[in-house]
């Protein structure tokens, strides 16, 4: 419902620019609807909806993107185990434009300058198919933990996240093929998920995002190489961060250096950006800019400007050209991790013939893609790729990320699930196997990949209980995860491990 400590009429200053200001009220005063995009790398779109319509779900494919869908308002996909298995990501049917108007391409090199939460930096991920390298900028580094979770949840190993200050990022020999630049604004798009905002926004914020939004803009002119294509892009509806930042952008660096593309918008509905605004006349190339409103598809507001650079901008300058590489000298022990934890599993070879592995952090190994560059020191790189291999203890220990990667392909420890068993997995709770289902495992104690219809849901460890003497199996799901898991999510009654030992 409409914040009732805003005015009467929400964001009354943009009366006059709405074709249809009844309906746009209307549309801010109902729920938002639940959209999800399938993650190709683990499902297919098919699969996907069936498994979510047999447990009850009313998809409606989104027209206009493959492989999403729409659902009612208050469906909880996210507390499934689809959701937890990486199958499926959520994200607001209109946020899905940007990345669509950017058209990234296997191979490429992309920059997605403000990054978190990570939902556009998983569809460029996926876009890309896992080739190339996509570069994950997030100034707070407070928030790069959830951007981390969505990569690693999906199993994108081909995007480096960095901690840097995008308007500052030193240095311009980083040449990108394509720069994403979601900036921070005032989030006027925003009050369908979140009712508790303001309906009207104080100009002074807007004029302070407005000078944030160009400076980006300003360094992703320098970042961006020659022919390549960059994507401005808020969800709000202030003229003076959308279009008058577009316009600084153009004034600042001319048509023979950045130039605004006609490029085909795939969303049904929508306006053109404003050719006026309090008087002030704007360009007409203006128009090829893009606005969503939110009664046009009954989604959240939207504003996207593509960019193609065409020519060099005068404050470019050549600088070092060093990579950075987090212990390069340690790769080759690292590709050992990494081979020896596919070869426990039984993983076919070829899983390799496009991974490549290195050390970091918390004696980690990361897997990345062979295309994957990393990024300039200036960007302050976290992370590269996924944390795939735990180098302490007694035994191999897979991350939670990489038993998603490998279970769909082991053959050979790896333990099926029913439906039951898999609801206790995802409560962090023991499981009892059922005979048999260790047939394929090695004897006595250690960890083992857990599968559910063909898909990872997670790593488990065997354990030989000390008071019976009869074998259980651990669960390792993340314990973050385990308290956001609906009780009967599967659609399964609880069961309880056995109190006794066994016959």
């Amino acid at each position: 419902m409409i914040n009732e400590l805003s005015t009467m009429e929400p964001f009354p200053r943009y009366k006059h620019i709405i074709d249809d200001y009844a309906r746009f009220c209307e549309a801010l005063d109902s729920p938002l609807p639940l959209a999800i995009w399938t993650n190709p790398q683990r499902i297919s779109p098919r699969r996907l909806a069936a498994l979510l319509r047999g447990a009850g779900f009313d998809l409606k494919a989104v027209p206009w993107y493959p492989g999403a869908y729409r659902l009612p308002v208050g469906s909880r996909v996210g507390k499934r185990w689809e959701y937890f298995a990486g199958l499926c990501h959520i994200q607001e049917e209109a946020a899905l434009l940007p990345v669509k108007m950017l058209d990234p391409r296997p191979g490429e090199y992309v920059l997605d300058m403000c990054a978190s939460p990570g939902n556009k930096t998983a569809q460029i991920a996926s876009a890309m198919k896992g080739n190339g390298t996509v570069v994950a900028n997030e100034l707070n580094s407070r928030r790069l933990p959830q951007l981390r979770q969505n990569c690693e949840r999906l199993g994108y190993s081909n995007v480096a996240l960095c901690n840097a200050n995008g308007t500052n990022i030193p240095g311009h020999s980083t040449r990108f093929d394509r720069i994403l630049v979601d900036a921070p604004c005032s989030c006027e798009g925003t009050t369908r998920k979140a009712p508790n905002l303001p309906l009207a926004t104080d100009h002074r914020f807007t004029w302070r995002q407005h000078k944030l939004q160009c400076a980006l803009m300003f360094k992703a002119a320098q970042l961006c190489k020659v022919g390549g294509r960059i994507v401005y892009a808020t969800c709000t509806y202030a003229p003076e961060e959308n279009e008058m930042v577009v316009e600084s952008v153009l004034n600042r660096y001319g048509s023979d250096c950045l130039r605004l593309v006609d490029v085909e918008v795939p969303i049904p509905r929508y306006s053109s950006g404003l050719s006026e605004w309090d008087g002030h006349g704007f360009c007409e190339e203006m128009t090829k800019t893009v606005r969503v409103w939110p009664h046009q598809n009954d989604t959240g507001g939207f504003f996207v400007a593509v960019f193609e650079k065409v020519g060099e901008v005068a404050d470019y300058e050549e600088c070092r050209k060093a990579l950075s590489n987090p212990d390069i000298d340690g790769a080759e022990d690292a590709q050992r991790y990494g081979v020896e934890a596919v070869e426990r599993f039984g993983v076919p070879p070829n899983f390799l013939g496009n991974a490549s592995f290195m050390h970091g952090r918390s004696k980690q190994i990361y897997m990345t893609t062979c295309s994957h560059s990393p990024p300039e020191e200036a960007f302050s790189v976290k992370e590269l790729g996924v944390r795939f291999v735990h180098k302490e203890g007694k035994h191999l220990r897979l991350t939670h990320p990489g038993a998603l990667m490998l279970a769909p392909f082991a053959t050979r420890n790896v333990v099926t699930l029913n439906a039951e068993e898999l609801q206790l997995f995802l409560e962090r709770r023991s499981l009892y196997p059922r005979f048999n289902a260790l047939a394929n495992c090695a004897a006595g104690t250690g960890y083992v990949l857990m599968r559910h219809q063909g898909v990872g849901v997670g790593l488990g460890s065997v354990r030989v209980d000390p008071e019976f003497g009869f074998t259980r199996i651990r669960s390792n799901f993340p314990k973050a995860w385990a308290y956001r898991v609906s009780p009967g999510s599967t659609g399964s009654r609880r069961v309880s491990p056995p109190r006794s030992k066994p016959d």
